[in-house]
């Protein structure tokens, strides 16, 4: 999972850790050591909807998810911070998604499937500032 140091005024420092066989205790004491949190300190993990980590929520999460570490759980960001998603969609919406909504007439509907999910990112994200980065990484695998 993705833990985020959001302590500080000035940015956000990001490290990947592994809950592989640890329950709560043992995971917070790997984030003590990660980022060098002395014992007296104290800080709170929470998910990217705010939701503070506890026994039960941290039996709950999955890997790739994003944690943030604050000082409180009311603690405003210091700076943006990216969270890794992975969607896989559909069979169907990279077949039919092209042919249906672009009338992908004689041409093959996978780029306008990818041009369906392309616009969808955009229209959600349309009131963001900043840059927006949409990536789009494709693996063929045959032998499925």
């Amino acid at each position: 999972m993705h833990v985020c140091d959001c302590r500080s005024e000035s940015r956000a420092v990001k490290k990947t850790l592994k809950k592989d066989g640890l329950d709560l205790k043992d995971f917070l004491r790997v984030v003590h050591q990660e980022f060098f949190i002395s014992l007296s300190e104290t800080f709170v993990l929470v998910t990217t909807d705010r939701t503070v980590v506890n026994q039960d929520k941290y039996e709950e999460l999955q890997d790739g998810i994003t944690l943030w570490l604050l000082q409180h759980e009311n603690q405003p960001l210091p700076a943006a911070t990216e969270e890794e998603i992975e969607f896989v969609p559909h069979f169907n919406t990279l077949i039919q998604s092209g042919a249906n909504e672009y009338f992908a007439e004689g041409h093959k509907s996978l780029p306008c499937a990818f041009a369906e999910l392309v616009d969808n990112a955009l229209s959600a994200t349309a009131k963001n500032t900043g840059v927006r980065t949409i990536e789009i990484r494709m693996l063929f695998d045959k032998t499925v």
